[in-house]
């Protein structure tokens, strides 16, 4: 009975050595993803004024799932808390929040690229769904945002916990999208708006995350 004690006891220890070996490499792996600075020099953008394109940007700001993770209104929410993998927390972009200090072609590199001030790549924003989102729809969408009246909500921050490090080291967890999305610059057209396969397909590629290319 001792000898199995004993071996018990080795064991729980050589697991314990093992996850504590697995977490620094996940906790190593995390920081050198988020060390990496991304050059995105797409074209600047022209926001349209017109009430029509603003009208246009609101639906696109409901349709393409914005407002999911952001709020009706650009004033941020908790998306959901996963527990040990995370929290994920859409931030305030209105001129109460983030969007005080940024341009509409920082939303831009946010919404098609998942990067951020300085070159940062944001965390678990779905831009593989908007990489391709053409200049005006983008522009569209920022300018809404842009006339949006400001919001004084702070919503917590985003946490990425011990769950969510070591998925990402794994390769079992998109924690950093920009490191799958193609960011040499180049001009963004969607096809003729009509009942066509070509523009359903830019249609549907913000549903692509969820239900596959």
């Amino acid at each position: 009975m001792k000898k199995l004690f004993k071996f018990l006891a080795y064991a729980v220890v050589a697991l314990l050595l093992v996850a504590l070996c697995l977490y620094g490499f996940a906790w190593y792996k995390t920081d050198q993803g988020l060390a990496i600075r991304y050059d995105v020099q797409d074209a600047p953008l022209t926001l349209p004024q017109e009430a029509s394109a603003l009208a246009y940007g609101a639906r696109l700001f409901i349709a393409k799932g914005c407002a999911d993770c952001h709020g009706d209104k650009a004033q941020g929410k908790l998306v959901f808390d996963g527990g040990p993998v995370m929290k994920v927390v859409g931030p305030n972009l209105t001129a109460g929040g983030i969007g005080k200090n940024l341009s509409a072609d920082d939303m831009a590199r946010a919404i098609r690229h998942a990067v951020g001030e300085g070159g940062r790549p944001l965390v678990f924003m779905p831009s593989p769904d908007y990489q391709n989102l053409s200049d005006a729809d983008t522009a569209a969408i920022i300018a809404y945002i842009k006339s949006l009246p400001l919001s004084a909500n702070k919503p917590d921050a985003l946490e990425i916990r011990p769950l969510g490090r070591v998925l990402y080291a794994l390769n079992k967890f998109p924690l950093l999208p920009a490191e799958t999305i193609n960011h040499s610059p180049r001009q963004r057209l969607a096809p003729p708006a009509a009942a066509t396969s070509e523009y359903g397909k830019y249609l549907a590629q913000t549903c692509s995350g969820c239900h596959g290319e």
